[in-house]
């Protein structure tokens, strides 16, 4: 718990350095305060997967995560993604960051999935990185995705979200370096400790009603 509590108090303590993300930082200075965001975002997050469950972590992570977003997004809308030479771990922080975002902020996450793509495209971010943002998208609008790298949890289970075109998924997966969807299930299985429940046929309505009938039971 010590941990958590120092790297939360270190992130505070550069907050005020995280929100002068302005046109006279360094690709440098840029690359260090990603990589410390990087670091510390996931450090909370992998404390969070060894707990079954714990609120006050879940606060910090949040309090967190805007944050890093209000950097993030000021950097983004101050200079753009191309202003500052970044090396792949910032740009994969930044996906981190955005992808972190809310369903309510979907229409943010929307403006800069053409960019991700572009940085993907040009090998400067993981393929995989965009197609798990493009999949999220699609979860928040509730569409059916196009990779199968999102989830939603319904009672104690992990259920893949419905999924465009299924029979093709693997092929689609491989195009963008990830593995099957077979291997994938069973990575989260072991990660999460969870059922997953992976219906082919389910489609959104379905999934939703799921979701509402448990909801209507807590």
């Amino acid at each position: 718990m010590k941990n958590i509590f120092l790297v939360f108090l270190s992130i505070l303590l550069i907050k005020n350095g995280y929100s002068q993300a302005n046109v006279d930082s360094t690709s440098a200075e840029v690359n260090r305060r990603l990589h410390i965001i990087g670091k510390d975002d996931q450090h909370l997050r992998f404390s969070l997967l060894k707990k079954k469950s714990n609120d006050s972590l879940l606060k910090q992570i949040n309090k967190v995560d805007s944050i890093n977003e209000n950097y993030v997004l000021q950097l983004l809308e101050n200079n753009g993604w191309n202003k500052y030479e970044l090396d792949e771990s910032s740009n994969h922080v930044i996906f981190l960051v955005l992808d972190h975002m809310n369903k309510k902020d979907v229409a943010i996450m929307e403006q800069y999935a053409p960019l991700m793509k572009e940085k993907a495209d040009a090998g400067k971010l993981d393929k995989s990185d965009y197609a798990t943002f493009f999949d999220r998208i699609c979860k928040y609008k509730n569409e059916p995705q196009y990779y199968g790298t999102q989830f939603v949890k319904i009672g104690k289970d992990q259920y893949v979200w419905p999924i465009n075109d299924v029979e093709n998924v693997d092929k689609r997966r491989a195009s963008v370096d990830l593995p099957d969807m077979e291997s994938y299930i069973g990575l989260v299985k072991s990660m999460a400790k969870k059922t997953v429940v992976f219906n082919k046929k389910m489609t959104i309505d379905e999934i939703l009603a799921l979701q509402k009938a448990n909801e209507a039971k807590n």
